[in-house]
């Protein structure tokens, strides 16, 4: 069985889909022929038709197209499959300009596909609510945790603990985060590239803060082993890699009281409203001064990161290639 992907590769840093198919193709490559498409440009028009092209002629028993670059379905003949991220980037921007990428991303590719995986129920939902037609052909995988983040215990912070908050982008909640640590003694690592407002925040509010962007895995795995408490208040999630990643290290997690967040973390965080900075600021006070509660958390979590093994996920797929092969 010979299976290409279609992974777009994104600007070097963290947490890119591209990294998780780097860590589940090694793992199906012992029970398939492993191909991949490495696509370089972006989804503007022109990347649109140079991508397109550069994939016209490719064949294969299955073809596996995963992250933004779904309109390559439009010219590719079954079996395709299609894992779907999340399609929150979809209805941003004008009415035509939803209306066109609803069209080129979601109706068109996904009516086309053999097969789609979401990657959570919460992605899952989404697909149904705009396209309840397939329902019948939509699995869920969740993504691998990368086997860089290893269990790391670390022993009792002395003074000053430190936060490690993960993403800048208006969802992931940064704003928030600094108005509920003011004038806290807390040194906080962020993990993204800072808006003029973020910087702005964050040089008025007396925290004690570093920035880091754009850095590799083994990088951001430093970072969780040098944090006392991860911070991942985000507004929405497909799936949410850092959530499970905190857990693979042995970090407490401050993180969304939303259900698609809660149904990733299990028990394994302490969730709050992420919308309110009082129960924000209740929340860091509680992980920073609860030593019983950051161990409970901690064992939940390692618990919690076994449902995200990558030999797990890469069985999953395995069994998905065969049944779509076996109905070719």
């Amino acid at each position: 069985m010979k299976i290409v992907f279609f992974i777009r590769k994104r600007q070097a840093g963290y947490n890119s889909i591209e990294e998780v198919f780097n860590t589940l193709i090694p793992l199906l490559g012992e029970s398939v022929r492993i191909a991949r498409v490495q696509l370089l440009f972006k989804s503007t028009i022109i990347g649109l038709i140079v991508n397109w092209i550069s994939s016209i002629n490719i064949r294969a028993d299955i073809l596996h197209i995963t992250g933004d670059v779904h309109y390559l379905a439009f010219f590719k003949k079954p079996p395709l499959i299609i894992t779907v991220h999340d399609l929150h980037s979809i209805f941003k921007g004008s009415t035509l300009g939803i209306k066109i990428k609803k069209w080129l991303w979601v109706t068109r590719p996904f009516n086309k596909a053999r097969h789609l995986v979401a990657i959570s129920e919460s992605t899952k939902s989404e697909i149904v609510q705009l396209m309840p037609e397939i329902r019948e052909k939509i699995s869920v995988i969740p993504n691998p945790v990368s086997p860089v983040f290893k269990l790391s215990l670390k022993s009792e912070s002395n003074g000053c603990p430190t936060i490690l908050h993960v993403g800048t982008a208006n969802h992931k909640n940064l704003e928030k985060v600094i108005v509920a640590l003011q004038n806290e003694e807390i040194e906080l690592l962020i993990l993204g590239i800072l808006s003029n407002q973020q910087n702005s925040l964050l040089k008025e509010s007396g925290i004690k803060y570093k920035t880091f962007s754009l850095l590799p895995y083994e990088k951001v795995y430093e970072l969780y082993k040098r944090s006392d408490v991860v911070s991942f208040p985000s507004l929405y999630e497909g799936f949410g890699m850092p959530i499970v990643e905190a857990q693979a290290v042995g970090r407490p997690l401050l993180t969304s009281d939303l259900p698609a967040i809660k149904d990733i973390a299990g028990t394994g965080a302490l969730f709050v409203d992420p919308h309110s900075i009082d129960d924000l600021k209740h929340g860091f006070k509680e992980l920073i001064n609860n030593a019983e509660l950051r161990n409970q958390l901690v064992s939940n979590g390692l618990d919690n990161v076994t449902r995200y093994n990558a030999r797990k996920v890469a069985d999953q797929y395995l069994s998905l290639y065969r049944e779509v092969v076996y109905r070719t």
